[in-house]
């Protein structure tokens, strides 16, 4: 993945790498969630279509729809647990993307100025530069 001992890495390339990889994660989950929440949505409506069916007094028994309740809670986990995966990998790239933009020197005005909790009469605060626009903060 990274420099063996003894190479220079290039963190440039190194960032961009990772955050392709993680763009490309994110990608894939995003598909693999919209299957799933389409799979969910069928499970649902299968569920709900069997109880009426059986409960208008169909040759379907209601203890039938203990297997389609089943698959559809774990339905519902696996969106889940893809749909975490996804917001982990969209953070991931999101980290990595402002890891480029420090080595590449645009990080000024990214982050968090702090200005809530600059104090106006405060002695030194504009003096360190501690809120605002590339400031400590």
């Amino acid at each position: 993945m990274g420099a063996t001992t003894g190479e220079r890495a290039d963190p440039r390339a190194e960032y961009v790498l990772r955050r392709e990889r993680a763009s490309a994660e994110r990608t894939a989950l995003e598909r693999r969630e919209r299957r799933l929440a389409n799979a969910r949505l069928l499970g649902f409506v299968l569920l709900v279509g069997l109880g009426i069916w059986s409960l208008a007094g169909a040759p379907y028994p209601a203890w039938g729809l203990v297997l389609p309740a089943a698959l559809f809670g774990v339905l519902v986990q696996l969106f889940d647990r893809t749909e975490k995966q996804r917001i982990q990998a969209e953070r991931l790239a999101a980290f990595y993307e402002r890891g480029l933009a420090r080595v590449e020197d645009r990080w000024m005005g990214l982050g968090e100025t702090g200005e809530r909790f600059r104090v106006a009469d405060h002695l030194y605060a504009d003096d360190l530069d501690l809120f605002g626009d590339g400031s400590l903060f």
